[in-house]
């Protein structure tokens, strides 16, 4: 649902809020699951979402992180 295109998204493009790309918590929601369901990744709780989800690239790092 967004208006940009893959290509398009920067790795620390912020991911929530009027300066990112402006998902919100469905959104967020939609994402964790995917991740899960994906990769496999665990999220524990919504303060770790709020660091994990921070942009493209803190998600590829956590990861990176918990696959390895």
């Amino acid at each position: 649902m967004l208006d940009e295109g893959p290509e398009e998204i920067g790795d620390t493009v912020p991911i929530f809020g009027a300066s990112g790309l402006g998902l919100d918590s469905v959104d967020a929601l939609q994402l964790v699951v995917a991740i899960e369901k994906h990769f496999g990744l665990k999220i524990a709780d919504s303060e770790a979402a709020k660091g994990i989800l921070e942009s493209v690239e803190t998600i590829a790092a956590e990861i990176e992180k918990q696959v390895a």
